[in-house]
């Protein structure tokens, strides 16, 4: 988890951490040797959360960040499974069980409704409008939305690099999207609420201070 610190990637470690936790509940001693995580010992450990009511996708997930831990310390002991260090290795015969999620899909009906929704207040007509924006570009995420500069927009296209993955993305800024960005333009960031988020204020401002009431810290 130190170490994921230095490249920001706080969710891995959100995970990571709770899976941590998860292992002591159930092992309930304070220590827990490679040797001793069997197939059988991630079968009862799979049972026991899912008599706790948790979900068999949320459990799957605890199990690969164990599996994640195994293979980063056979990697860092640069040694192969075999090796006394680590005898044995569970995920060959233990298979980490998944459920296909709800489908959570708008109807196109709900869609319209939404874009069509007469707001009362300023900040329901910016979520709405944020909102639809994320539609119109296929489903970015709030974060890299809330960061793209303005050189991101090239040749009518957005260009930017994902936050959590890496991954290059270039999307076609349709007019609806393009109208949406005109009406939020900022100055250092594409959108004016990131302008005088709290990463941007003056050293000198009080923590608190923003510019209007749309202003958040991140």
């Amino acid at each position: 988890m130190e170490q994921l610190k230095k490249s920001d990637k706080k969710s891995t470690i959100a995970f990571l951490s709770n899976t941590m936790e998860r292992v002591k509940e159930f092992n309930k001693r304070p220590t827990l040797n490679f040797s001793e995580i069997t197939p059988d010992f991630l079968e009862q450990f799979c049972a026991y959360y899912l008599r706790k009511n948790y979900k068999l996708n949320t459990v799957a997930i605890y199990c690969r960040y164990i599996r994640t831990m195994f293979n980063l310390a056979i990697d860092e002991y640069n040694v192969n499974i075999a090796s006394p260090v680590i005898l044995n290795y569970p995920f060959r015969k233990f298979k980490i069980t998944t459920e296909p999620t709800q489908n959570r899909n708008l109807s196109i009906d709900t869609i319209r409704a939404i874009r069509d929704f007469k707001t009362i207040s300023k900040r329901e007509e910016i979520t709405r409008d944020i909102f639809m924006l994320q539609m119109f570009l296929a489903g970015i995420n709030i974060k890299d939305l809330f960061y793209l500069k303005p050189a991101a927009v090239i040749d009518d296209r957005l260009q930017f690099n994902r936050f959590k993955t890496g991954r290059f993305y270039n999307i076609k800024i349709e007019p609806e999207a393009q109208e949406i960005i005109n009406k939020y333009k900022g100055e250092k960031y594409l959108f004016w609420f990131a302008d005088y988020c709290m990463e941007e204020r003056s050293g000198n401002s009080i923590k608190h201070s923003h510019k209007t009431e749309f202003q958040y810290a991140n």
